[in-house]
């Protein structure tokens, strides 16, 4: 079957899905109450794979057989060869995913074979040879980066030059900001403020739609100085309820770019409950509202470069969010694990994005890589690079709890934590 078929057929099958899917699945949603992002999903041992539930709030996750598969707050680890069922309990109603795990040499289609169900999650046919396998072998879930012993761990770098190697190739420098002044300059920045975006005529959700606890202000938590830039998150009362306060930076109807290179030099907070970011989102089409041409999230895409947990130290996230035509997203995702350093040490945080492929680099080492035959937006099932071929603008931000960490809070002790950005440089 094509690709666009099998696309056009995965649209058909959602709506079937929808109706039929309490009886045909193994992760069965047993009250309307919860949902699971996944019916079924098949790992390679070692591999990690994170459920979401459209639902937030406290979660009891379980797994059948944790000899085989774990799970922490949704996230999926595969131990070892077999069979389990992860469940999710809340307030009394119960979903469940079937998981199956396989040696390297027995995989399929990493994410399941139900893409009716989650279409865009698995669009490859497994029958089809021309079709690749989006779990790209090349690139491991866990790449270990290498230690940079010549990498300084303060100071400012030289200013940039247009390189001749490396992830950007023979691309030039397009756009930059090296924070070399005393304040944030705001010809090229905005600041999103509050507990919710406000766009035209449009309203984001509330607590940007992760439960999060800060309040953005404008430029009072970020500080410009000696060659950097500082989003900091601190306790204190602040409006709309927020117990905390933070910023929010974007470059939204200022820049915005499709296809080239983008970096960042950065050095995050290791605190427990706070939730640094570097990604993209993509340029509405108009200030009407929030929207582009593929709609709204997640139809429209989300490319997120970085986010970690700041109780995690020794890893970072590089994520890829879109459509899945239901309440979520689709998403890949793939955690880099330090070897030698943490997320408070300078590291260079990479995104090579191209019309075939995007790929995440972590100090110049490419650390995962998804082809354009994996996503895809149900807004344009013919187009093979949909969302992905519009221009995106850039964020930094520093929340503060919320459900990327299962609604963790930084402990008592806590006052204040700082997200630290050298650079940031768009190559094409």
């Amino acid at each position: 079957m094509s690709k666009l078929r099998h696309r056009a057929a995965l649209a058909a099958l959602t709506v079937l899905a929808a109706a039929l899917f309490v009886f045909t699945s193994a992760c069965s949603l047993l009250s309307p109450d919860i949902e699971l992002s996944q019916k079924s999903i098949e790992l390679i041992e070692g591999d990690t794979f994170r459920l979401a539930a459209n639902v937030s709030g406290s979660i009891a996750w379980s797994s059948s057989d944790e000899s085989v598969a774990t799970v922490d707050d949704g996230l999926v680890t595969a131990v070892a060869v077999g069979e389990a069922t992860i469940s999710a309990e809340y307030n009394g109603a119960t979903a469940k995913c079937g998981v199956t795990v396989v040696a390297d040499d027995e995989a399929t289609v990493p994410g399941g074979d139900n893409p009716g169900d989650t279409p865009g999650g698995n669009d490859p046919d497994p029958g089809d040879p021309e079709e690749p396998d989006p779990g790209d072998p090349e690139a491991p879930d866990v790449p270990v980066g290498p230690v940079d012993p010549d990498l300084p761990d303060e100071g400012d770098p030289d200013e940039p030059e247009t390189p001749d190697g490396g992830p950007w190739g023979d691309r030039e420098l397009v756009w930059s900001d090296e924070f070399d002044g005393t304040s944030l300059d705001m010809a090229k920045w905005a600041y999103q403020t509050g507990r919710q975006d406000h766009y035209g005529s449009s309203t984001g959700p509330w607590a940007w739609g992760n439960n999060e606890l800060q309040y953005y202000t404008e430029g009072d938590n970020v500080t410009v100085s000696d060659g950097t830039m500082k989003i900091t998150a601190q306790r204190e009362a602040m409006p709309d309820g927020a117990t905390f306060s933070s910023s929010r930076i974007v470059t939204r109807d200022k820049y915005s770019f499709t296809y080239g290179y983008i970096e960042a030099r950065i050095k995050l907070p290791a605190v427990e409950g706070l939730w640094p970011a570097f990604w993209m989102l993509p340029q509405p089409s108009s200030t009407a509202n929030s929207n582009n041409e593929y709609g709204g999230w997640p139809n429209s895409g989300e490319i997120d470069i970085m986010e970690a947990r700041g109780r995690e130290p020794d890893r970072i996230d590089n994520t890829l969010h879109y459509s899945s035509g239901s309440w979520s997203s689709t998403y890949r995702t793939s955690k880099y694990i330090f070897d030698g350093s943490t997320i408070s040490d300078w590291h260079t945080y990479g995104l090579e994005w191209t019309e075939d492929y995007i790929a995440w680099y972590v100090d110049g080492t490419e650390a995962f890589r998804l082809t354009s035959d994996v996503y895809w937006s149900s807004s344009a099932p013919d187009d093979d690079n949909a969302p992905f071929d519009v221009d995106f603008y850039i964020l930094f931000n520093l929340a503060v709890g919320g459900n990327y960490d299962g609604g963790r809070v930084p402990p008592e002790s806590f006052t204040s934590g700082d997200m630290e950005v050298d650079y940031v440089r768009v190559y094409q």
